[in-house]
């Protein structure tokens, strides 16, 4: 029979019979989800692709996150906190830091805990690990970077000086030893990461092996990113720490008598160096204005050519 003289009736039989014979709902003409059965090669089959995506997952948060150009980042537990010293402190510690909340730096984080085994790290140490994180971006957690010492300490605000070489390579072996833990939910999850798995120098040439665990560690507890064209204009001490602490949070006014507990210092004499330190963040682009109060200070921060994109986790909130 010519197509043109089928009824109606015989092309609608004629269309279910092909939705049929195609697998599909005669009725919705989708083609209906295939089920893997529960036995023999097939389920074999659908616990490798399941192991696939969970190794890719695990890849993932075993990558350093790849930022902008110039832009390095840090887990910012350890940036509202005093684990880096704002001042000349020395020796060995083993010691628990409390957290500061990202939108209030009176108050803490009730569940959170910093815990630090090792040297004591200075802003310096902050400063040559934020520098490799650069390196690192975007790259494998256990990536092996190679570099010159003059190309390094040009690229974190220093000059190759034989005396910065030789600070640097302190400061990787300090790096090396360094352990911390950090507990969140009053102790039931906490992460355990060092900085860097091992250093070595020949001259002026130096290999180091970053951390895994600090991959995953940035991945899970969230980071903050820190534009290194602004810092590298500031001086270690209270002004690099008060850059970090300002992209860290998102608060507009701090307490001196805060920051001396948080940093541990005498609030009188670290009063008159965060007075100091404020016109030199203006002047690097961090700030732009500030209004220095009694015991305290408002700001404004300078978002010019740098757009916040700080990760931070509900928790620290």
């Amino acid at each position: 029979m010519d197509l043109k003289h089928k009824s109606l009736k015989d092309v609608a039989a004629s269309s279910e019979a092909h939705s049929a014979l195609a697998g599909c709902d005669v009725i919705t003409k989708r083609t209906p989800e295939r089920r893997l059965p529960a036995h023999g090669h097939n389920r074999s089959s659908y616990r490798e692709a399941e192991a696939i995506r969970f190794d890719k997952e695990e890849a993932a948060h075993r990558t350093f996150h790849p930022a902008r150009p110039g832009v390095s980042q840090l887990v910012p537990h350890l940036l509202r906190s005093g684990v880096f010293s704002a001042g000349h402190a020395s020796g060995d510690i083993s010691r628990t830091f409390r957290v500061h909340r990202h939108d209030s730096t009176d108050a803490v984080v009730e569940d959170q805990r910093v815990r630090y085994d090792g040297p004591q790290l200075r802003q310096f140490h902050k400063r040559v690990l934020l520098g490799l994180l650069l390196l690192a971006a975007g790259k494998d957690g256990g990536v092996t970077l190679v570099f010159n010492a003059q190309t390094f300490l040009r690229s974190i605000g220093r000059d190759d000086s034989t005396a910065n070489v030789g600070a640097l390579r302190r400061a990787l072996v300090d790096l090396r030893r360094a352990t911390f833990t950090i507990s969140t939910y009053a102790g039931d999850s906490g992460e355990v990461f060092g900085l860097i798995s091992e250093a070595t120098w020949v001259r002026r040439t130096l290999t180091v092996t970053m951390s895994r665990r600090l991959a995953f560690a940035l991945q899970s507890l969230g980071r903050t990113y820190i534009p290194m064209r602004q810092r590298n204009l500031l001086a270690d001490g209270v002004q690099t720490a008060l850059a970090d602490l300002i992209w860290s949070t998102s608060v507009t006014r701090m307490q001196v008598t805060d920051l001396a507990a948080m940093w541990g210092r005498e609030h009188v004499q670290l009063g008159r160096e965060i007075t100091v330190a404020l016109g030199k963040l203006k002047a690097a682009g961090v700030l732009k204005s500030f209004n220095r109060r009694r015991n305290a200070f408002d700001f404004e921060r300078d978002l010019t050519g740098f757009q916040s994109t700080n990760k931070t986790s509900p928790a620290e909130r």
